[in-house]
């Protein structure tokens, strides 16, 4: 995964948005949870590529996790790209997937638009809207059993999700300034497609 054109694209996102405070991303290998921070899923198109038998398939659903806080001025993001196992080979293990760079812009556009509202106060609808681009055919429903999110049991489109449970806290107007204030989120679950749910891409 290039990490650069991310790394790129999202402080392309902060310059245009005139942003006065420092905002870095850095994307982790391995999932790690940040509990105070918050959370925000978006799923997108990308192409996968099985080292073993060179097995190419696509997925409408590749979950991007980022986590984010604003503390003293500077923001950081700290993001996870969930990856895909080969359904056809018995010792394949989680592949990288490949994004057009279309698709990493709009990615970072949903992210800067969520920090936008939630840290400046900017209503959603002042906010620039952008859909994912399928590029090419996906085959069958999401494969939750080769799919890292669905292992650790934090992708929305496993349907077998037991007790795991995402949520946005019903607080007041005071209480929600003060965790602004304090930079302190309880387990806040904020997902987005690009489209009307998410679990479908608009063609």
């Amino acid at each position: 995964m290039e990490e650069d054109a991310w790394k790129d694209a999202f402080q392309n996102e902060i310059i245009i948005r005139n942003i006065s405070h420092f905002w870095s991303l850095d994307i982790e290998e391995s999932f790690q949870k940040h509990p105070s921070w918050l959370q925000y899923t978006v799923y997108s198109f990308a192409r996968f590529c099985c080292q073993l038998c060179g097995r190419r398939w696509a997925s409408a659903k590749v979950h991007i996790l980022f986590q984010i806080r604003l503390m003293r001025k500077t923001g950081q993001v700290m993001m996870h790209v969930f990856k895909q196992r080969c359904k056809l080979c018995n010792a394949a293990y989680y592949e990288q997937p490949e994004f057009i760079p279309e698709n990493i812009e709009i990615a970072l556009t949903m992210l800067v638009n969520r920090i936008c509202e939630k840290f400046y106060n900017i209503p959603k609808e002042n906010l620039p809207s952008r859909s994912f681009i399928r590029d090419g055919r996906q085959e069958g429903p999401h494969d939750s059993s080769n799919c890292e999110g669905c292992a650790h049991g934090v992708c929305h489109q496993n349907s077998n999700q037991g007790n795991v449970q995402y949520y946005r806290p019903r607080v007041t107007g005071t209480e929600w300034d003060r965790r602004y204030q304090n930079n302190r989120y309880t387990d806040q679950y904020d997902q987005d497609s690009g489209s009307c749910c998410n679990c479908c891409v608009i063609l």
